[in-house]
């Protein structure tokens, strides 16, 4: 039997972080521990992870100093006991019944990768957008990757299980001062490693996306190097996968340069028109 050791990185949320929790610690059915990381929390975050650890045994805490996400992730990745892990956020949901689902698609296929259905939920709009796949087996990690490009969520994390073993030890996977990039450059280490990729057709995660704002209509003042650590992030990994030269990603890549051009010009970019033009 296949065990699980579920991540939540928190920060600074206390009035959503219940609600996540309940969603996980109401699942019964499957073997599973819960890592609950408190990333120096300012708000009563830390006393809402006490008090859940205390009502059960399952859940597991640490608090540390802030670091950022990405730190927080290779924190807990170390200390977890499981054969899979799955990492959520503390805003978030899973549905009822997901994690039986999960690990019996677990102790049926074995993979190095479980990568399932979710629902972005635009909580200011009131609307959802729903990404289902079908029920499906890579033994090439290659045709996965071109495939999960094509859906524009290749970098996410919380729609996959990731065996432990392939993380566990592997720090450099978790860039640390890359938060802004280190979601793809970790799934680019990933499956440089990966051989075997499962997809599960349940939608299994709600995103709940609060704030309007996206990367498109704003500046970051090191939006340049994110970009480079992005796209060497890419390059190794189909360099790893004897794919060096591939027109999938270069069309990523390119699209990710035209979203940087764009943001040059929001009101938040504080460059000169020279400094655009360089």
């Amino acid at each position: 039997m296949s065990t699980l050791s579920i991540i939540v990185p928190v920060y600074n949320a206390e009035k959503e972080l219940p609600e996540c929790l309940d969603a996980i610690i109401s699942q019964k059915e499957a073997d599973f521990e819960l890592l609950l990381i408190d990333d120096g929390s300012k708000d009563n975050s830390w006393q809402v992870v006490q008090e859940y650890a205390q009502k059960d045994s399952r859940i597991r805490t640490y608090h540390q100093e802030n670091q950022g996400i990405t730190a927080t992730r290779r924190t807990a990745v170390n200390m977890t006991t499981g054969d899979y892990i799955w990492f959520i956020d503390d805003d978030d949901m899973i549905v009822p019944g997901s994690i039986a689902k999960l690990v019996s698609v677990l102790n049926e296929k074995k993979p190095d990768v479980l990568w399932f259905g979710y629902s972005v939920d635009f909580m200011e709009e009131n609307y959802s957008f729903v990404c289902s796949l079908p029920d499906w087996t890579y033994e090439r990690s290659i045709v996965a990757v071109h495939d999960f490009f094509k859906t524009d969520s290749f970098n996410m994390y919380w729609n996959k299980l990731y065996k432990a073993d392939m993380l566990r030890g592997h720090d450099e996977f978790f860039p640390i001062g890359k938060d802004q990039s280190g979601d793809l450059i970790f799934n680019c280490a990933v499956f440089a490693h990966a051989k075997k990729v499962v997809t599960c057709s349940d939608i299994i995660y709600h995103y709940q996306k609060r704030s309007k704002e996206t990367m498109v209509n704003r500046f970051l003042p090191d939006s340049e190097k994110i970009l480079k650590d992005k796209e060497e992030g890419v390059r190794y990994m189909m360099e790893a996968l004897g794919s060096p030269s591939d027109q999938l990603i270069d069309d990523y890549l390119l699209r990710e340069y035209e979203v940087f051009v764009i943001n040059l010009f929001a009101d938040s970019c504080p460059y000169s028109k020279d400094e655009k033009i360089r």
